[in-house]
């Protein structure tokens, strides 16, 4: 209806919803082709608000379909810059939590933390509860990578605070996933499982069943700390099976920690599955640095780390 009368600000508003719709629905890479249209239509009537939304979406669809981090981080910078022309203050607080996401898959952990203290500047500003809630989730995803368990409990135990009080499953999903992560850290693998299975239980059902996998990934380690081997032998075929579906993981926010879980399963009792799932693991980390701009930052993205880093070594 919108291309038949010819208003192409109602088609661009309809490309940005159907690529958030099918990011839930079908994954990113369906999404992708939808918020690159809106923001060629927002550029074209020049509705920078619009502009802004579609580039911040489209960081997103890219750096999960393709491992493009860099240019997800670009996409990031340039809807920055539209939020900022704008004086749109709870844009820039988006913007910045999301460079701060892709900082941390880059490895980039003080730049990160960074980017989050600063959206949570315009957050708690705006009162702004579903930005601060999903800042604090990565935020504790980053503490997780630089092996900070402290901070980590600290971070999803507060990102939990606000999920459980609005009720959102979603973020609950992610709050008890990287409470899982942090407990691990911690040496805690009972409270480990636990948080794991809360998070399972809040995925199961879910529309982006890449999410229950990368908490089975989770299960697998938690269940192995505790000795229960068979438990986490369960889980690990349901991972596993997952690979001859969609062996780079896509749409997982950490592809290569799912791989070394079962990895490091797989080779701690023997299996000889093990050397499969490392080749495809490396196969994959190989393909994500290729897509890294600099010799340094390929190195960051590899040994800061440490699942990236282990898989390297295990090679």
């Amino acid at each position: 209806y919108a291309r038949k009368t010819k208003n192409i600000w109602g088609e661009a508003y309809m490309h940005m919803a159907l690529g958030l719709a099918l990011l839930e629905l079908k994954g990113p890479r369906a999404a992708q082709k939808h918020q690159k249209r809106a923001l060629v239509l927002s550029r074209e009537i020049k509705d920078r608000y619009l502009e802004g939304k579609a580039l911040n979406n489209l960081a997103n669809a890219v750096g999960l379909s393709q491992g493009d981090y860099h240019a997800a981080h670009d996409y990031f910078l340039q809807a920055l810059s539209v939020f900022q022309e704008q004086g749109n203050r709870v844009g820039k607080g988006l913007a910045l939590a999301n460079l701060g996401w892709v900082s941390t898959i880059l490895g980039e952990y003080d730049a990160a933390m960074d980017y989050y203290e600063r959206s949570l500047v315009f957050n708690r500003e705006q009162g702004n509860i579903m930005n601060e809630m999903y800042t604090y989730i990565n935020m504790s995803a980053a503490a997780v990578g630089q092996e900070n368990a402290a901070g980590a409990l600290k971070w999803a135990r507060k990102a939990l605070e606000f999920a459980i009080k609005a009720q959102d499953r979603i973020a609950q999903g992610w709050g008890y996933f990287y409470l899982g992560h942090a407990f691990l850290l911690a040496d805690q693998a009972e409270s480990a499982l636990d948080a794991f299975q809360k998070s399972a239980q809040c995925r199961n059902g879910s529309t982006a069943f890449i999410l229950l996998t990368e908490t089975r990934a989770g299960l697998i380690q938690a269940h192995a700390a505790i000795g229960n081997q068979k438990a986490a032998m369960i889980e690990a075929e349901k991972v596993y099976a997952h690979i001859g579906a969609e062996p780079r993981f896509e749409g997982a926010e950490e592809p290569l920690r799912i791989y070394f879980a079962l990895y490091s399963f797989f080779k701690n009792t023997k299996d000889p599955r093990a050397q499969e799932v490392l080749q495809n693991a490396n196969q994959l980390l190989n393909e994500q640095v290729s897509k890294l701009n600099s010799v340094d930052a390929q190195r960051i993205f590899v040994e800061n780390v440490p699942w990236r880093q282990a898989l390297k070594q295990a090679n």
